[in-house]
């Protein structure tokens, strides 16, 4: 049974067209920053492009877009170890609630059978004493008329 109610669409919609905006952005200086750097191999041979920074451009914005890339990694990768975490502590909780819940209704379950088979065991054993005091009894009072 879910705690909260549901997010609403208006709500999903938002969310959806800010992670847009958002990673539209972050991608926006890419084709600036990085782009196809040519190279040429002495050794092999071959001319060609590979993926590389690019030289020209300015060193500061580069170094700015980098830093800012990577403390966005770091801050959503934090955001979903705790976000997991919370989640994973919340379903611990959750199995161990039951877990001892399952448990109390067992032991409440056994103590009935057990009380259940003891009642009857007590009965048994109630008759049984009985039955060995009159025997003690008629054995008592024969072996008493038997002395006088």
């Amino acid at each position: 049974m879910p705690l909260k109610p549901e997010i609403s669409v208006h709500v999903k919609r938002t969310a959806l067209i800010l992670t847009i905006v958002i990673s539209s952005l972050c991608a926006l200086p890419l084709p600036y920053v990085y782009g196809s750097v040519p190279f040429h191999s002495i050794t092999h041979g071959t001319i060609g492009k590979r993926c590389g920074k690019v030289k020209e451009g300015h060193m500061l914005s580069r170094t700015i877009y980098t830093i800012v890339i990577g403390i966005l990694a770091v801050a959503i990768i934090t955001t979903l170890i705790v976000l997991y975490s919370l989640v994973g502590c919340a379903v611990f909780r959750q199995l161990k609630m039951n877990k001892r819940n399952s448990s109390r209704v067992e032991f409440r379950n056994s103590i009935t059978k057990t009380n259940g088979d003891e009642a009857s065991g007590t009965e048994t054993s109630v008759v049984t004493k009985n039955n060995i005091i009159s025997d003690l009894d008629s054995k008592i009072s024969n072996s008493s008329r038997e002395e006088r």
